[in-house]
């Protein structure tokens, strides 16, 4: 409880922040300079340095006042009741406060506005001589809270701290934005694990788009499930990856890539340039057809390397079924080598041509 207040307060300066006039002898005083009111202040009595009376005003109406020229209470003429504290330099660092006890407080109005200057020169040094800022406004709520607000709600500041102990959750009826420097800002999102469930997903970007990943990244297509009969459909036409570019496309892998597809896999393209450095293998248990519309050219080198299986700078082994053959047609062939062409037949070899040369 504050200490009274041991100061002449007779003749105190103000009421309440407005400019008093002396009182007479006769307690019935009239303001002269500075007045809050147009008729007299009749003074009820003085006591350890607080003031109680009433005022008037001439059309009639008056007010109430209890103060010591700090503090005051003031009933006005429009029965607006007013509260102000003050302290002087012998009420010490908890003077001129307003403190509500009670076991239940309810406050009903048509609106309600409150302004907290603070006090940047109140601060708390905490331990290893951190030193805080005392907030200009703070709520503390031992148990639940709910704020209900029938409209909408605006927070603004200069840093805003959502510190939750264990859930933070987020509800939007119908959409949940943020907004970060007017879609010129950074949303920095730090978590051990992310997840996103939703039946949609997009992003609308102008610039630039990374992915730096773990060594494992895997993306999976639901298959297509009926929840009525509950059969899962593995043949659905309607699901695709699709990757688009205007520009050109890098992909570099230091291990293996492997391509599955129980369809076809089909490479579109004005060139086609495959490159190895270690040997190519195909192999097909179909058909295997290769079209050209252009020339047809392959330059065999012939260098043999390690665990080489021929000697041969070209081979070519046709045949293993009955009638098989191998055939050019509508076009010339030429072999043209500084060694030796040699060909081993177990049956008949027959050459066939309107002119044949033998030199």
């Amino acid at each position: 409880m504050s200490a009274n207040h041991n100061q002449p307060t007779n003749n105190p300066s103000n009421l309440g922040g407005a400019t008093r006039a002396k009182p007479t002898e006769d307690t019935s005083v009239s303001f002269v300079d500075k007045s809050f009111c147009t008729g007299k202040v009749e003074l009820i009595g003085i006591h350890l340095g607080y003031m109680l009376g009433t005022y008037s005003n001439k059309d009639g109406s008056g007010g109430l006042f209890i103060t010591d020229g700090a503090t005051c209470l003031h009933i006005d003429e429009n029965r607006n009741i007013h509260l102000q504290t003050g302290k002087t330099a012998n009420d010490g660092t908890n003077g001129g406060n307003l403190i509500h006890r009670a076991d239940m407080i309810m406050d009903k109005c048509k609106s309600y506005s409150g302004h907290f200057k603070g006090n940047d020169d109140d601060s708390t040094t905490g331990a290893g001589g951190k030193t805080s800022k005392n907030p200009a406004y703070s709520l503390t709520v031992e148990g639940e809270m709910d704020i209900v607000v029938h409209g909408d709600a605006n927070i603004a500041a200069d840093n805003i701290t959502l510190d939750a102990k264990e859930v933070l959750t987020l509800k939007g009826g119908n959409q949940v934005k943020i907004e970060s420097g007017d879609g010129g800002g950074k949303v920095n999102t730090i978590a051990s694990e992310i997840t996103t469930t939703g039946k949609f997903v997009k992003y609308d970007l102008t610039s630039s788009f990374y992915v730096n990943g773990p060594e494992e990244i895997t993306y999976n297509q639901k298959l297509k499930a009926d929840p009525i009969s509950g059969s899962v459909n593995v043949n659905t036409p309607a699901a695709v990856i699709s990757s688009n570019t205007v520009g050109a496309r890098n992909e570099v892998m230091l291990g293996n890539t492997k391509i599955l597809s129980v369809g076809n896999i089909q490479l579109e393209g004005y060139k086609t340039l495959l490159r190895d450095f270690g040997g190519t293998s195909n192999v097909s248990l179909g058909p295997f057809v290769q079209f050209s519309v252009g020339q047809y050219e392959g330059d065999f080198i012939g260098t043999p390397r390690e665990n080489s299986r021929d000697i041969n700078a070209y081979t070519l082994k046709v045949g293993g079924a009955i009638g098989s053959s191998y055939k050019l047609l509508a076009s010339d062939v030429n072999m043209d080598t500084p060694g030796t062409i040699t060909g081993t037949s177990v049956s008949f070899v027959d050459f066939i041509g309107s002119l044949i040369f033998l030199n």
